[in-house]
């Protein structure tokens, strides 16, 4: 497995291949929008370095580079915005304001935003609430 930088990942970055665009949901309600011709492979990667539960959704996918993709990142961060949800950069670094191209914006009012896989807790989703362990004791 290669990381970011070596010479073999950035073989694979310039390659024009099938890549899936997808959603990182935290329980939080916030998201981290990314790109993988592996999600399953990158969900794993992200287990380590994000450090806490999340659901990936794939949003879609496409036909291109690494660079070519990053413009529909772009979009899909700018749906993020419209639809109220605040979108993590990296971990550590969430997105203060998102500033989009109108084109952009405009594209992104076309897609449709994808549902929470669950409701959104101020705790994580596998976590009970006080009130419900009260009830369960």
């Amino acid at each position: 497995m290669t990381r970011y930088g070596l010479l073999g990942d950035t073989h694979e970055r310039l390659e024009t291949r099938r890549r899936y665009l997808y959603v990182l949901w935290f329980g939080d309600g916030t998201c981290y929008v990314g790109q993988s011709v592996a999600p399953s492979r990158r969900a794993s990667q992200h287990r380590r370095d994000w450090g806490r539960p999340f659901t990936l959704t794939v949003v879609g996918s496409r036909q291109g580079t690494y660079a070519e993709l990053e413009r529909w990142e772009h979009i899909w961060r700018a749906r993020a915005a419209l639809a109220r949800v605040k979108v993590w950069a990296s971990p550590g670094y969430l997105i203060p304001r998102l500033h989009a191209d109108p084109s952009a914006l405009a594209q992104a009012r076309r897609l449709r935003w994808p549902r929470l896989p669950y409701p959104v807790h101020e705790k994580r989703p596998d976590q009970r609430s006080v009130q419900g362990a009260h009830r369960a004791a």
